[in-house]
């Protein structure tokens, strides 16, 4: 059964590099894009309605903070794995997200085996960040 995926990015460059980002999961047979969404409400429109197994979130969602989005999606798939996505990394957020429910993040620009591996990894592992 191959992973199922949602990508939570706002209409940005940063979501043409999350379009980027479903078309090389697209590709490979172990994963299954669920859905791409361009707003925090959105994604979470698409979380109630669909099994996940992993939801990568951009950070500069614009309709509403990522930070808010992370624990309505752990609540709504609470056996999911959210990893983070974010051109710069705060640490201030980074705690803060951990908190929430982040189980990994992911710095832009993101090569693809890192992408691969840091799902991998969230799914092997009850909790993704040490």
């Amino acid at each position: 059964m191959p992973i199922r995926i949602l990508i939570i990015a706002a209409r940005t460059s940063i979501h043409e590099s999350s379009q980027d980002l479903k078309q090389f999961l697209s590709e490979k047979e172990e994963f299954e894009i669920i859905g791409t969404a361009t707003s925090g409400q959105e994604g979470i429109e698409i979380a109630k309605t669909n099994q996940l197994d992993v939801v990568l979130l951009n950070i500069n969602i614009t309709d509403m903070a990522a930070l808010e989005v992370l624990p309505l999606i752990k609540v709504l798939q609470p056996n999911s794995r959210c990893i983070f996505i974010s051109m710069a990394s705060d640490p201030t957020i980074l705690r803060q997200a951990r908190i929430l429910g982040a189980d990994n993040f992911l710095s832009e620009p993101m090569l693809p085996d890192n992408i691969i591996n840091t799902i991998n990894h969230v799914l092997k592992n009850n909790k993704g960040i040490n």
